[in-house]
């Protein structure tokens, strides 16, 4: 594994630069950018109950009928 280091800025401070012992590397800017288009359209089309946060999505639906079921397999 190679040596991995970060920094952390805020309001036009920075901090030194420090060694990372653990941790999962970040890749672009772009990938969690486009997350979030994909999440925020999510309820637009879904039928069911949603419940969002962060990267967690909740779905539910009182189930009355086969119709039910199948509606939230689709969603």
């Amino acid at each position: 594994m190679t040596s991995q280091t970060m920094k952390v800025g805020l309001r036009g401070t920075v901090s030194a630069l420090l060694e990372v012992m653990s941790g999962v590397p970040q890749g672009s800017v772009i990938v969690p950018l486009l997350f979030i288009l994909y999440v925020n359209d999510l309820p637009d089309w879904i039928l069911s109950n949603i419940q969002m946060f962060s990267d967690d999505t909740k779905l539910w639906r009182i189930i009355q009928s086969n119709v039910d079921i199948d509606t939230l397999r689709d969603d």
